[in-house]
Formats: C-alpha cells, sequence, structure tokens
C-alpha cells in the first residue's frame, strides 16, 4: 500500500515539475501561427524525498498531498529503499538500467544516513522530461505538443508515471509578454 501510494506521490510531483517547466500560450489572434522551442527538465528522484523531508506538514497539505500521503511520506526511508535495491545481484541490476560505476556505489553503501552530499545518490534514477514540438494555429484555434520522458534507470520506489496539461487561451494584445521558464535540478 505504501509503495503504490508513494508512485503516486512521485509521479504527481515530476508531472509538476516537467509541466510547469515550460509556458505555452495559445493565442486567439486570427491566422497567428505560433511554434513553441522544445523544453526540458531534468529531476533526481532523491530530490523529491528532500523536498519532503524539508517541508513541514503544512506545506505538503498546502502542495495538495493528504494527510494519509503525508503519513506515508514520514515513514518512507530512503536509506531502506537503496538498501534493498542493493540487495538485488548485479545481473538483476544491470536489467533495472544500472550502470557498473553505479552497481558498485550501491553494492558499497552500508545504510548509513544519507544526505545530499552522500556517494549513494550517484545510483539514483534520473527523469528527463520534454515538452517539443509545441504549435498553436490560432484561425483554427488548434494546439498541439509532443510530450515525452524517460528514466535513465528503473527508480526505488516504482511508480505510474503521469502527465497532465493544462491550457489556457487568451486573446492577444499588444502589450502582453509571454516567457517560458525552465528547471534544471541537479
Amino acid at each position: 500500500m505504501m509503495k503504490k501510494r508513494m508512485r503516486k506521490l512521485v509521479a504527481v510531483i515530476l508531472t509538476a515539475a516537467m509541466t510547469m517547466s515550460v509556458g505555452m500560450p495559445a493565442f486567439a489572434a486570427e491566422k497567428e501561427s505560433i511554434k513553441f522551442a522544445d523544453s526540458k527538465v531534468v529531476t533526481k528522484e532523491t530530490d523529491i524525498y528532500f523536498h519532503w523531508q524539508k517541508s513541514t506538514d503544512s506545506e505538503l497539505l498546502a502542495e495538495g498531498y493528504s494527510v494519509d500521503n503525508i503519513e506515508e511520506i514520514r515513514e518512507f526511508s530512503l536509506e531502506n529503499a537503496f538498501l534493498e535495491r542493493a540487495k538485488l545481484t548485479d545481473n538483476e541490476l544491470r536489467a533495472k538500467g544500472y550502470t557498473e560505476e553505479e552497481i558498485t556505489i550501491l553494492k558499497e553503501y552500508d545504510g548509513g544516513t544519507i544526505n545530499e552530499n552522500s556517494a549513494v545518490l550517484l545510483a539514483a534514477a534520473e527523469c528527463e522530461g520534454s515538452i517539443s514540438k509545441g504549435d498553436y494555429t490560432g484561425n483554427n484555434a488548434k494546439g498541439s505538443i509532443k510530450y515525452s520522458w524517460t528514466w535513465d534507470h528503473e527508480p526505488l520506489v516504482a511508480l505510474t508515471d503521469k502527465a497532465v496539461v493544462a491550457w489556457a487561451a487568451y486573446r492577444a494584445t499588444d502589450n502582453m509578454e509571454v516567457g517560458n521558464k525552465t528547471w534544471l535540478t541537479k
């Protein structure tokens, strides 16, 4: 039950980070055609964990987590998750996408407290999401985007990846500013 909810939580956070990483304006101007630049966001699974640990319950509630979600977040142990992964054979780890260097790092992890400078974090999964090929044609009132994401290897907690896109349409004016913002997490 814990893993299922944790999967949903990480999926929601990654989706939000990737979705918010680019502004996709849709203009209702006639015969106007707009192309959007590609945008990428990279997130390490452990960045989400550290965010949870630094956030108060009130802050997590404000972000949309339920009381049950927060209880599960507080019970989750990154150290135990890495120890469980390290118990797998080298072949099992390779099958999950780990490199030889990451396997060595996992096997050397002794279960000590993990902080943001811990060597074991080098074996954490990384997700790269991108929004590309966005366009909008005003006279047809249609827009499209292509969204994709990949993990460099299997994350510690198996989740269901989901994507959510919000689209707001409005009429362009001469003094309107449009901006894109890309978040890059190392």
